[in-house]
């Protein structure tokens, strides 16, 4: 059977394989890749069809750092401090399309170096079809110099504007990264204590809600591969939420009361659906564990 022009097992084993390499490097859909080396690889195409003029910036930024020169210092101060501001953008968007953490800093990286390393390549080319003379520091450091700046918007004009209109759009899980980490801080507060408040509950049900709010919105945005375990989260989270709304009335103090026992995984035969929810999203954000997990029991 064919899905989308490719048999079905191809078609899995291309998603697996987009899927572990989804782990190192910001893919999702390939937004990343349009936002960043395409609008790159056009303008050094056009450059290389129409030849490059001499007052380009990269002839520019070559001739500059050719020999040693009081120029070398504020180009170094320069290069650095663009390649900080474009690792702090990749940063941003690793943390706005990732629910989880674990892989921001793995993600961030990967996709920085090699965004980075592909524009430089670009741009040597583009060089090279201009100059036939033997490379050197100059050309390299001119090329990086002008890659990170333009993937920053200062050098060569690389729009990216044109990919959310065209409809390829990342997830933004700022609100559902918030409210997870507000989730784990109520879990902490309500199992130090013997009995739980009803603000305990007010606020446990409302995070809750926002973060199964967030996944909802944004998993229409992930691709095929990424969503089974997104779905698995919320489904939890429903089943937590609908559990907590009939098991824990804030009108009854009683029930409110068993709300932490609940949260610290105690009375399981009383609160199975619940326990067996916040257990499964455990899987996902360890730092809600119940202490009885956390010990191997």
């Amino acid at each position: 059977m064919l899905q989308h022009g490719l048999p079905k097992n191809v078609k899995d084993a291309i998603e697996i394989m987009v899927a572990h390499l989804d782990d190192f490097i910001f893919i999702k859909k390939g937004y990343s890749f349009c936002k960043h080396l395409v609008p790159f690889s056009i303008a050094a195409l056009l450059l290389l069809i129409l030849s490059i003029p001499e007052d380009n910036l990269l002839l520019g930024l070559v001739d500059l750092l050719q020999k040693p020169n009081w120029i070398w210092l504020p180009a170094g101060l320069l290069t650095v401090v663009a390649i900080v501001i474009y690792v702090v953008n990749i940063r941003v968007q690793v943390h706005q399309a990732y629910l989880w953490t674990d892989g921001d800093c793995r993600r961030t990286i990967t996709t920085s170096v090699t965004y980075m390393v592909l524009c430089t390549l670009m741009a040597y080319g583009v060089l090279k079809s201009a100059s036939s003379q033997t490379t050197t520091l100059g050309d390299i450091w001119g090329c990086l110099l002008l890659a990170v700046l333009s993937l920053t918007g200062i050098g060569w004009p690389v729009p990216g504007s044109w990919v959310e209109s065209m409809g390829i759009k990342s997830p933004n899980y700022k609100e559902g990264r918030f409210s997870a980490d507000e989730l784990e801080g109520i879990l902490e507060d309500v199992r130090e204590k013997p009995y739980a408040e009803e603000k305990d509950v007010k606020r446990f049900l409302e995070a809750s809600k926002n973060l199964y709010s967030s996944i909802k919105k944004n998993l229409e945005l992930e691709p095929e591969w990424a969503k089974d375990k997104l779905s698995t989260a919320s489904g939890a989270l429903r089943t937590l939420i609908e559990q907590v709304d009939e098991q824990f009335a804030t009108d009854n103090w009683l029930e409110v009361e068993d709300f932490a026992a609940a949260c610290k995984c105690q009375k399981y035969s009383q609160y199975p659906e619940f326990i067996t929810a916040l257990r499964t999203l455990s899987d996902y954000w360890c730092e809600w564990q119940c202490q009885e997990s956390k010990g191997g029991s």
